[in-house]
């Protein structure tokens, strides 16, 4: 019976919701404690509070959103990763974002849409949980592509490029930029699509987590001096 206890223990996964719209942090909470792999560790409605509980509790995984209040999700992932790195990050995005890695680099494990099904949130939960116990599955996963891996540094943007392209890692929309830089949002979007472009990424979310694995890196940089 003990020892049937301990191999329960190890499969739970302790799971850590940080999410600034209360209906659907409330109701993915629900959610997650109809599963008896899953242990709802804490909540959290913003970046700090996110913070300061993962680095509390030490979570396995920590579900954050894209546009968490704050400091945006990809900044929550950095620091997230910076104070428990055996914590796993996975980014919810907004229906919006319909091409996505499913398995990125640095300091996000994975990305989901909040618009799939239960079902398939569950299994891809668990698919990173395991890989963070177990090492990679014997299949290769999806990653960024090989363009993707040799992209320029960001100093290759304009200043006015490099402006979006911090808001977009924020996680603010085209509209929200608008607002921020006082320029028109067709002038957002043609600024969004030439640093898609130049960074040899797909859409806005990949783009976050590239500005993501950027601070990481000149995080090591500093730290290794």
């Amino acid at each position: 019976m003990e020892c049937r206890q301990r191999k329960a223990a190890k499969v739970t996964t302790r799971i850590l919701l940080a999410d600034g719209e209360p209906l659907f942090r409330e109701g993915l909470a629900q959610l997650l404690t109809t599963q008896r792999d899953f242990q709802l560790v804490a909540e959290a409605a913003d970046a700090e509070e996110a913070v300061k509980k993962t680095l509390s509790l030490h979570p396995d995984l920590a579900l954050v959103a894209l546009d968490l209040p704050a400091m945006g999700g990809p900044e929550t992932a950095r620091r997230i990763h910076s104070v428990s790195p055996a914590t796993k990050v996975i980014m919810l995005a907004p229906p919006r974002c319909d091409e996505y890695p499913s398995a990125l680099e640095g300091a996000i494990s994975g990305i989901l849409l909040r618009s799939v099904r239960a079902s398939q949130f569950f299994s891809q939960i668990r698919g990173i949980a395991a890989a963070r116990r177990e090492g990679p599955p014997c299949s290769t996963p999806p990653t960024f592509s090989p363009e993707t891996r040799r992209a320029p540094a960001r100093e290759e943007l304009t200043a006015r490029e490099r402006a979006v392209f911090e808001l977009i890692a924020e996680g603010l929309s085209n509209r929200q930029i608008e607002r921020a830089l006082d320029i028109r949002e067709s002038t957002v979007k043609r600024h969004v699509r030439r640093i898609l472009r130049k960074l040899h990424v797909r859409n806005r979310v990949q783009a976050a987590v590239y500005a993501v694995r950027c601070s990481l890196s000149q995080q090591e940089g500093v730290m290794g001096r």
